[in-house]
């Protein structure tokens, strides 16, 4: 799964609109104009949905975001922070309130009954249950399906009742299934009506048009100009205040010029904008959101000697010192990171909980820039003197090239004989080398995916089964890996909130200590987007760009 930067891309990924150049009703300085497109919420992002089917979207695509805007799930994100607050279900299960079983399997929904489709037909329990299979036997792997791999079964025992019994504890659930995009309800009869369910297949048609109940009803799909949105009147809930209309932007020569005059309301933001429109008339630039990619640099703790790149000096062990990953932390300059590519919108996340997350704490140890630190730890380690020659692999003109370029800047200034090669690649050539068993290289630059439950983040980057823990061989380092596996999964077994978060406090602590990669910087969203709208607000937990369009109003 290629994973995406906010501001890896930022080369050659741009917002704007040629027509907002030349356009007559639009005010150059854009400030103390009319406002533009009354009624409509204009929304300019660098690309577009890759299909706008709730089993077959991408985890980090623009998809997600669509399927958000025309269709409910049982709960949904607060827009104040990160709790779960109800939608269709109309109160979010617990222990306490009798929704999820002593034994912690079995969650049971209670559903509005006053929840209808797009098409007028009302929303039961039975069309929860044929979206949740629909998924399962759709099972394409850009859907999420492994997600929902510990259902044991689904039920509705009634109209307005729907229950969920899993094969395993699972705390992740409500985040990671209930409220994920996958999990979105679908009308059966419209998807009978256009090619229904077909196992381990897409449905082509599903992919193109929509078949909910949400805030906004689509109306046409321009392919690589437009998406056209106008509010669902019929709503059961809180409308949407306008329309929308969400345009794919690619002119790299004019990409802040229509937010400027006016031509667009918002756009999804990445922090090498803020230069460009910060301080324009009418313009309001918001850079302190938390997003929740975590950019890392990897250490490789199966490092097959005889495949590095020449020169390369490590031995197949280096990185199963501890003192040796931690004192590459502390080479690293954090403040040279934020302040530099990331133009000061970035935060610092944790062992492996970015800021705004549930399970996140905010008394969690982080790495700083203390070069005396790491040399301490070098002459401990037994290489001050010795010396190594490293490489280092990061896709070319990106933010992970920029932090490579930081890490060896770092290292090198501190002692000659410490040699950083970093080799900035083409994406396919990079992407070649990490699909490659063993990784045939020592360090690499990277950033994890958008995650939605810590328990995501610790199988994807700490577990020594999970993702990176068998490509880079995690537990060859760890000095206890059995220990840190079953704290993971002890984590992911408890339903209560509060002791499930003092286990990922706990844990945070222990992978400091671990240090199994760098964390340069947790980046931002940048909000940008005209002092006409009311109301904007963004959250990480959203799927990106981390807007709710409904919420704001215009004028």
């Amino acid at each position: 799964m290629r994973v995406r930067s906010r501001v890896g891309v930022a080369a050659v990924l741009v917002f704007g609109m040629a027509a907002a150049a030349c356009s007559p009703a639009a005010d150059e300085e854009g400030g103390g104009g009319e406002v533009q497109n009354p009624g409509v919420l204009t929304v300019a992002t660098d690309d577009e949905p890759e299909g706008l089917d709730p089993a077959a979207i991408e985890d980090n695509g623009l998809g997600r975001g669509a399927v958000m805007c025309g269709y409910d799930r049982l709960l949904e994100v607060d827009p104040a922070g990160s709790d779960l607050i109800p939608s269709v279900a109309t109160e979010v299960p617990s222990i306490d309130n009798g929704g999820i079983s002593e034994d912690g399997l079995t969650y049971t929904f209670k559903l509005r009954d006053d929840v209808k489709f797009h098409d007028g037909s009302d929303l039961t329990a039975e069309d929860v249950v044929y979206s949740w299979e629909r998924v399962m036997t759709m099972n394409l792997p850009e859907g999420q399906a492994q997600n929902f791999e510990t259902i044991a079964s689904l039920e509705a025992p009634d109209d307005y009742t729907f229950v969920v019994t899993l094969s395993q504890l699972d705390a992740s659930f409500l985040y990671n299934v209930v409220a994920s995009m996958p999990a979105s309800i679908v009308n059966p009869e419209v998807v009978e009506a256009n090619g229904g369910v077909e196992a381990d297949t897409p449905n082509e048609w599903m992919s193109q048009n929509m078949a909910g109940s949400g805030q906004y009803i689509l109306t046409s799909w321009e392919r690589g100009e437009r998406i056209n949105f106008e509010i669902n009147e019929d709503y059961w809930g809180e409308k949407a205040k306008t329309d929308l209309r969400w345009f794919n932007v690619q002119d790299p020569n004019v990409y802040s010029l229509g937010l400027r005059a006016g031509d667009y309301d918002i756009i999804e933001g990445i922090p090498t904008i803020i230069p460009d429109v910060e301080g324009a008339p009418g313009v309001v630039v918001n850079p302190d959101t938390p997003g929740l990619q975590l950019l890392q640099i990897g250490f490789n703790m199966n490092i097959p000697v005889d495949e590095l790149p020449e020169g390369d000096t490590i031995p197949a062990d280096f990185f199963h010192d501890q003192r040796v990953r931690q004192a590459f932390n502390y080479a690293f300059d954090y403040d040279a990171m934020r302040e530099g590519p990331l133009s000061g919108a970035a935060t610092r996340g944790s062992y492996f909980i970015p800021e705004g997350m549930y399970g996140h704490d905010p008394e969690a140890p982080k790495f700083d820039y203390d070069p005396a630190e790491a040399e301490r730890l070098f002459k401990e380690a037994g290489w001050w003197d010795e010396g190594f020659t490293i490489s280092l692999v990061a896709e070319e003109d990106s933010v992970f090239e920029n932090q490579s370029l930081i890490l060896k800047d770092g290292l090198e200034a501190m002692n000659p004989n410490f040699r950083v090669n970093v080799m900035a690649l083409p994406e396919s050539r990079f992407d070649e080398i990490m699909a490659t068993t063993p990784i045939p290289i020592a360090l690499w630059s990277w950033t994890t995916p958008e995650f939605r439950d810590p328990h995501s983040y610790y199988m994807d980057s700490a577990h020594p089964e999970g993702r990176w823990g068998t490509l880079a061989g995690l537990g060859e380092g760890y000095e206890n890996p059995d220990e840190i596996a079953s704290m993971i999964e002890a984590a992911n077994s408890e339903l209560d909130l509060d002791a499930r978060a003092e286990l990922y406090a706990e844990l945070q602590q222990v992978m400091f200590e671990e240090a199994p990669s760098i964390l340069p910087a947790q980046e931002n969203i940048v909000l940008a987007y005209r002092d006409w709208l009311t109301d904007v607000t963004a959250n990480p937990m959203w799927p990106r760009p981390g807007l709710r369009y409904s919420l704001y109003g215009k004028g």
